[in-house]
């Protein structure tokens, strides 16, 4: 039972507290990115490690309406499946919400059409920890809380720490 989002007290603590704050931060931070600098192709693949309740592709989701239009795929790698199970509720319940508020405002202007649906992007939930392998190559990868959190817990250096988790 590695992690904290494994304990339940403290997944229901963070779901609902910080998983709002770190949406609110996190989707103003993702706004303010060029799309250039998000170049991530349709059918991309995306990994998340220390995915946590799936807040980066949530956050990116709201902020980014341009990468809604792609197929994505997202490996969310956290210890916690129950984490990853509540982030994958919660984000399939914003994707439908904005999907249905866009075809409705679709449908308003009258420019519905049928071979422009959005869906939501396809996420595989990850078991495991830094250095797990994955089925295919990222081309975006993400680690929002990751790292600040594994040299809290490691009692290393955070220079040893760091290097071994980037390796």
């Amino acid at each position: 039972r590695m992690g904290y989002l494994n304990d339940t007290v403290y997944l229901s603590a963070y779901m609902r507290y910080f998983q709002w704050w770190n949406l609110l931060r996190l989707t103003r931070l993702f706004a303010g990115i060029k799309p250039s600098q998000l170049n991530v192709p349709d059918n991309g693949v995306c990994l998340d490690i220390g995915c946590g309740p799936l807040t980066v592709p949530i956050a990116l989701w709201l902020a980014r309406p341009d990468l809604r239009e792609k197929k994505l795929t997202w490996y969310c790698l956290d210890h916690s499946q129950t984490a990853l199970s509540l982030g994958e509720e919660l984000y399939l319940a914003i994707a439908a919400r904005t999907i249905a508020d866009l075809g409705s405002a679709r449908t308003i202007a009258g420019s519905a059409s049928a071979g422009n649906a959005l869906e939501p992007w396809r996420i595989v939930r990850v078991k495991g920890e830094l250095g797990v392998a994955l089925r295919q190559r990222a081309h975006l990868v993400t680690a929002a809380n990751v790292f600040n959190e594994v040299v809290e817990e490691s009692g290393k250096p955070p220079e040893f720490t760091a290097k071994r988790a980037a390796d």
